[in-house]
């Protein structure tokens, strides 16, 4: 499904993410914050509830399609999807670096033809700034539903993005913005 809303109803997963509810109205999400402040464990939670298919239980949605989860620190470990299907796409990954393996993964969700929702956990974890580019790309010029944990201001900035942001401090993105600034001039 589209996501569109996220209950957390687990008291345990609550303490970890820190938000009672998160609203996805925007076809891409980027979740900002500094470590530890419940970021990827969000996008954990997503993936266990559909895993789990506890439809009804703290997720909802408009439009049944297929999910994919990229933990991008992790190297790869994709729960669904192309890999899993594409023995030959499999091998390659062996044979080049994190990077390079990252813009490969980019282009395969350009293949993705049916609405899918892509979960990204920090796509900015060994890529340079032309993997990212191409990230950026990819959402940009495709019509699926992303929802990425990101330290990244280059992502912050993609057109139409919902910014949600963890942690204590609302101000998080600006005084980041304010810290590059003061770093460069």
């Amino acid at each position: 499904m589209l996501l569109t809303e996220l209950t957390v109803e687990d008291k345990a997963w609550l303490k970890r993410i820190g938000k009672k509810q998160l609203k996805f109205p925007k076809r891409i999400s980027l979740l900002v914050g500094p470590n530890g402040s419940g970021k990827s464990s969000t996008l954990a939670l997503i993936q266990k509830l559909i895993d789990q298919k506890e439809k009804g239980k703290g997720l909802r949605g408009s439009q049944k399609c297929e999910t994919y989860f990229l933990d991008t620190e992790r190297t790869f470990r994709e729960r669904k999807g192309y890999l899993d299907d594409n023995p030959m796409l499999q091998l390659a990954m062996r044979k080049i670096s994190h990077g390079e393996a990252m813009s490969v993964y980019w282009q395969s969700i350009k293949r993705q033809k049916n609405p899918a929702v892509f979960l990204i956990d920090e796509p900015e974890t060994g890529a340079d700034h032309w993997c990212l580019m191409d990230l950026v790309k990819t959402i940009v010029e495709s019509e699926h539903q992303f929802i990425i944990s990101t330290h990244s201001p280059l992502l912050w900035f993609i057109k139409d993005a919902d910014l949600i942001v963890f942690g204590n401090d609302p101000e998080y993105p600006k005084s980041c913005m304010d810290d590059l600034q003061l770093a460069f001039g």
